[in-house]
């Protein structure tokens, strides 16, 4: 005698949860992978960050005496800048960067009065050279820092007489910023610098000694830029 054996049904998956199964795993698979970007995305030390970046000049004043173009005292323009920069990073703390910058500008004077009015009296390229240590901040991705040095200013200024050559001035630098590490190896830094550039003791009378501010040149940056950081271990 037969008996009649009753089967399961066999449960059918269907397309739509099958893909979307397949993406969870997929969706899966890249979390692990990019979860641990942020711990990697730092400066190694050995590394080598390079970078380019523009902003804003932020320009000073020229005091009376402070220069054989005017007897009497004028402000340089704010005007865009650019440059680039390469850091060695030695420790997990401390790098060493070389920057580099160069802004077109003006040399600006103002008249008085109830309409005051502001002339170009020339043109002023600013070109800075730095070497600076720099202390990093760490905090996953985020690396904010800190940083001092000197450095090498042209001043090349720019009018009819052609008897007025470029000056380079020794400098003073500071520096501020963070970098953000968008992949282990690439991200962005926005930095402000303040510079005093030596222009030596004025004539006209005008010198007050040693600790006379009329001998130095201040002018800052703010800039942001691009970088990549190859190497490190």
């Amino acid at each position: 005698m037969r008996h009649s054996h009753s089967r399961k049904p066999r449960r059918r998956v269907l397309p739509a949860a099958a893909d979307l199964s397949a993406r969870a795993r997929t969706g899966w698979a890249l979390a692990l992978l990019l979860v641990p970007l942020p711990l990697l995305a730092q400066a190694t030390p050995g590394s080598v960050e390079v970078g380019y970046g523009v902003g804003r000049f932020i320009g000073g004043t020229l005091a009376k005496g402070s220069n054989e173009a005017f007897d009497n005292k004028v402000d340089v323009d704010g005007d865009p800048t650019g440059g680039f920069w390469l850091t060695g990073q030695l420790s997990p703390q401390w790098g060493v960067e070389l920057a580099y910058r160069r802004t077109t500008t003006h040399v600006i004077g103002y008249k008085g009065g109830v309409f005051a009015s502001q002339q170009e009296l020339a043109d002023l390229a600013v070109a800075s050279f730095e070497a600076l240590a720099v202390r990093s901040f760490r905090s996953g991705s985020f690396i904010p820092y800190v940083g001092a040095g000197v450095g090498l200013v042209n001043l090349d200024i720019d009018m009819p007489d052609r008897s007025y050559r470029d000056s380079n001035r020794g400098a003073l630098a500071l520096t501020a910023g963070a970098r953000f590490f968008l992949t282990r190896w690439a991200g962005v830094r926005f930095d402000l610098r303040g510079r005093a550039t030596y222009l030596g003791q004025r004539s006209l009378g005008e010198d007050g000694g040693w600790t006379d501010t009329g001998r130095w040149f201040a002018d800052a940056e703010l800039t942001g830029g691009v970088f990549v950081s190859l190497g490190g271990h």
